[in-house]
């Protein structure tokens, strides 16, 4: 059962409180001490706050917890490119798709960081297979997006793993698939995408 701390930082990180968020997830983390899931949320506040240090600890300290988890690679990847460091993300997304070679997510950033890197054939490649595991060649609007150089993070936007248990989704990709292969839940995530991450209220 999440604790009651966790769904009130929950509640002020969807308002933008990220302050009061960083309070309620330390709270619940004094609670569940070994809680995954509750260090990446105040891992993602101090992400938003700018305060690098922190937001790095906490997301480290999830991803010992799970090692296995390809998402939490490719959190952790876009925020080092966020903060600048672009060999560690190019590391993190290369594992994230180790884990789950069906992250289209992650190929995609990845084929940007290249692009970043001068390596624009490599880049090209990454893209394509982005293309094909997403099958977006049909829908323009999402195409141009990507190959704009766009780093697509769902931070927020995709459903979590229960924060009471071990154990993580199938794929990182299946649970995505889900939501751009229906109409509504496609609108939702461009929205979502073209607001810069922001989520509305």
């Amino acid at each position: 059962m999440i604790n009651k701390a966790f769904e009130n930082g929950e509640e002020k990180y969807k308002e933008r409180d990220f302050e009061g968020a960083i309070m309620d997830f330390t709270l619940a983390l004094e609670r569940d001490p070994g809680n995954a899931e509750i260090l990446y949320q105040r891992a993602m506040s101090y992400f938003h706050l700018q305060k690098k240090s922190l937001a790095l600890i906490d997301m480290d300290s999830a991803l010992e917890m799970q090692p296995n988890y390809s998402f939490r690679y490719s959190s952790r990847a876009f925020m080092r490119d966020a903060f600048g460091d672009v060999l560690g993300a190019i590391q993190d997304y290369k594992e994230a798709i180790t884990l789950d070679p069906e992250d289209a997510i992650s190929y995609n950033n990845l084929g940007i960081l290249e692009d970043k890197m001068g390596r624009r054939t490599i880049s090209q490649g990454y893209y394509n297979k982005a293309d094909n595991l997403m099958d977006i060649t049909s829908n323009p609007e999402m195409k141009q997006m990507m190959e704009n150089g766009s780093a697509i993070n769902y931070d927020r936007e995709l459903p979590k793993p229960d924060v009471t248990k071990v154990e993580v989704p199938a794929t990182f990709w299946s649970v995505l698939r889900k939501i751009v292969t229906t109409k509504q839940g496609f609108k939702e995530l461009m929205t979502f995408i073209k607001s810069g991450f922001k989520i509305s209220d």
